[in-house]
């Protein structure tokens, strides 16, 4: 007895069955039983079929989202090495200058490096290196790094708030600071103000160099960054229909990745992005971080947050 297996109208095999070992025929309610069999197997091989594309689905959306990661860090690079660039039209026999140049092209080197590293290996979700971080003194290096105060038409204003010290990865939100920063640039091809400003929640918020590591502080407290600058400005079309989803972008050569990007960094750290903005006026982008009570929460949240990625990377297996 041969038995079709069909599968949304199309013939995906055959049950095959042979006679039975009495010698007797088949009866009807055999060939219902045959039929239902049948029917089960020919679902059981379509699921099958559809996990296995799925899993290749999700493999290749993986690989084409850390593709697009690592393109747009590549283009922040090279943006850091093209104002360079521009600066050296007007500050090339500084010898400081001579200095930071090298150090820009050996850190822009590495990072590209680390890029093409990360690329080969492709990696299904980003891991955090979570440790105890000073966000004032990062975001001052990322400052430095990109030569930002050297452009003579960009008028940059910091102010550093009294915050403790966060649990966070550096080297994640050092992709979302230069991410912002080189936005708003972007946005001023004329010229404007950017303003970074760091702040913290409540009384208990201090500095750094003001208190040690793993000290107490209410809960619910938060670390805030700010970016803002007077540049073109984000149309707030663009701002309710998902600014921060991917291949969303205002830009004529933009990827639309940057943004969607920085929010899955800081959804990682279990924090918020927001932005407020005005055409032709500028825009502002809020951060803001949780800051954690004492050293043993900030092990449980490190513990925590890299459980939730094992669980991620595990989804998509």
């Amino acid at each position: 007895v041969w038995v079709p297996l069909i599968a949304r109208r199309k013939l995906i095999g055959v049950l095959s069955l042979g006679g039975k070992s009495n010698g007797e025929r088949f009866s009807k309610e055999d060939f219902e039983l045959l039929e239902i069999i049948a029917n089960q197997s020919s679902i059981a091989i379509q699921n099958a079929k559809l996990s296995e594309e799925l899993i290749v689905s999700k493999e290749l959306e993986s690989f084409h989202k850390v593709s697009s990661f690592v393109i747009h860090d590549l283009k922040n690079a090279i943006s850091m090495l093209s104002m360079m660039v521009k600066n050296s039209e007007t500050n090339l026999n500084n010898a400081e200058f001579q200095q930071d140049m090298l150090a820009t092209i050996s850190n822009a080197i590495e990072r590209m490096q680390a890029l093409i590293s990360k690329i080969s290996t492709v990696p299904k979700e980003m891991v955090p290196n979570f440790q105890y971080c000073d966000l004032n003194s990062l975001i001052k290096r990322v400052i430095e790094e990109m030569e930002i105060s050297r452009l003579a038409q960009v008028d940059v204003k910091t102010e550093f708030g009294r915050i403790p010290p966060v649990v966070l990865d550096p080297e994640l939100i050092r992709k979302v600071i230069v991410n912002l920063v080189n936005n708003a640039i972007e946005a001023m091809p004329s010229g404007g103000r950017l303003e970074l400003v760091t702040r913290g929640s409540g009384k208990k918020a201090i500095s750094s160099e003001d208190s040690d590591i793993g000290q107490s502080v209410e809960p619910g407290e938060f670390v805030e960054i700010t970016v803002s600058d007077t540049g073109s400005g984000i149309p707030i079309e663009m701002i309710q229909d998902g600014l921060f989803k991917p291949f969303k972008t205002t830009k004529n050569k933009g990827l639309g990745i940057g943004l969607f990007q920085c929010k899955e960094i800081i959804t990682l750290h279990r924090g918020k992005i927001e932005v407020e903005s005005e055409v032709h006026k500028g825009t502002t982008f809020s951060i803001k971080l949780p800051v954690t009570k004492a050293a043993e929460d900030s092990a449980s949240f490190i513990s925590t947050s890299q459980s939730e990625v094992v669980e991620v990377e595990e989804s998509v297996k």
